[in-house]
């Protein structure tokens, strides 16, 4: 019995070290975006695992739609793993072909009007790894390049 119990926690103890370690779940609260580019400030709340209140304010680009915005509805948040050994929670579909972060569709209005073909991903800070994401809208180009957009970093508020 000891020969098998051994054998057991040797086992669990590879199959563990081959795994990628789980990322500590973000903190509830008030989260912000630190503008990067096409905005001015934002954030949202967590509220256990899912994300609400997704607000901000996007600068002025040609051709889009700009000031504040919202995006109407209640996000789960998930881990991914990113180079078969990195962890990070998400909203997000999952990864993307080239191993990023994909985006979700989301209703997402801006300056009062309704935009179209609009997607969000927020990746959440974790150990040694920022937290970013971005809000994509209007009508999808050549190879899928949306022509509005805010980039951001999250961080806790």
């Amino acid at each position: 019995m000891t020969v098998c119990a051994t054998g057991l926690a040797v086992f669990a103890a590879n199959a563990a070290a081959g795994q990628p370690k789980s990322a500590p779940r973000p903190a509830a609260g008030k989260w912000k975006f630190q503008p990067l580019t096409g905005l001015v400030s934002g954030g949202f709340t967590l509220v256990g695992k899912t994300v609400k209140d997704v607000h901000g304010k996007a600068k002025h680009q040609t051709g889009c739609a700009s000031g504040n915005f919202t995006v109407a509805g209640k996000f789960k948040i998930t881990q991914v793993t990113f180079i078969g050994k990195h962890r990070q929670w998400t909203v997000g579909s999952g990864r993307n072909p080239s191993g990023g972060l994909a985006a979700r569709p989301i209703h997402l209005t801006v300056g009062g009007h309704k935009q179209v073909d609009a997607t969000m991903s927020i990746a959440f800070p974790g150990a040694g790894q920022l937290g970013a994401g971005q809000i994509d809208w209007g009508v999808s180009q050549v190879q899928g390049i949306s022509p509005c957009s805010v980039a951001y970093h999250v961080a806790h508020s």
